[in-house]
Order: C-alpha cells, then structure tokens, then sequence
C-alpha cells in the first residue's frame, strides 16, 4: 500500500480544512441573509452565530444565532441541508426554557417580559404613624361636582 509523503498529506489536510472553513463561512452568511429577511430588527441583537456540526461533501450543517435581546437570551436554530438553509421558524427562550414561534408577535411578548421591575418594597420605620386618615387624600371628592354642573346648567337658561 503506497503511502503519502508528509507534504502531500499536509496539503490534503490543508486542502480539506479549507473547504470545510469555506463551507462553513457561507453556511454563516446564508444563515445571516435568512435571518435578516425574516426579522431585520433582530440583526443588532445578534452576538454570535455557532456552528454545531457541519459537512461539506453533504452540504448539510447545523448551527444556532445566540441572541440577546434586553437581556434576554435567544437562541434561533439553523439547519442546512442539500446546500440550502431550511425556513427559520424556531426560537429557543433560554430564560424560560421554552421553543416559541419566530414571528414579530412572539417577539414582541418576550420583549413586554424583560421590563424591569419599577422597584422594590421597603420595610416603614418604627416611627411611621399607622392612625393617619388619607380618606380624603384616595377618594375624590363627591359633592361640588354636582353642584357645578348644576350651576351651568342654570346658568345657560338665564
């Protein structure tokens, strides 16, 4: 059995590794262009996009944008396969564990989630009087408005 001299077998490697990187950077960038067309607001929030598994003599990969979007981490599956990337549809809600819908709607509901908090509740002091009436402070007043109108009303017919 012939074997390779250790030059030609390193360019073979080259040569395989070059093709896989190659692949790999257009599984990116036709991943990119989909996603961009789906939802092209979402292309700001992109941190990164990771490939999984990849096989360029299949034309097949697998890989995921990781997204963070006001704090939240989202992860949308991508998956190629006969050289053409299948309809990105999917989105893995890392903070609550859930697969949701790749849609405005959907995004737009894990948006309202990540509001903050307006504050916290804070323990009253020792010294805070509890016997304070805000009766008239809470509830508007009843009359006056009445009579008001009424005087207009009066007020018209003279």
């Amino acid at each position: 059995m012939p074997t390779m001299s250790p030059n030609i077998q390193d360019q073979s490697m080259g040569t395989l590794d070059q093709a896989k990187t190659m692949f790999e950077r257009g599984l990116g960038d036709m991943a990119y262009n989909v996603l961009v067309s789906k939802v092209p607001h979402l292309a700001q929030d992109i941190v990164t996009f990771k490939i999984l598994e990849s096989d360029p003599e299949k034309g097949s990969g697998v890989g995921a944008f990781v997204i963070i979007r006001h704090g939240q981490t989202l992860f949308i599956p991508v998956v190629m396969a006969e050289n053409q990337i299948k309809p990105l549809d999917i989105i893995f809600y890392k903070d609550r564990n859930v697969f949701l819908p790749l849609t405005n709607e959907y995004l737009g509901e894990i948006d309202k989630l990540s509001l903050g908090e307006m504050g916290s509740g804070t323990t009253p002091p020792d010294t805070l009087s509890t016997d304070v009436d805000i009766r008239n402070t809470v509830i508007p007043p009843t009359t006056g408005r009445y009579s008001y109108a009424e005087l207009c009303d009066k007020a018209e017919k003279t």
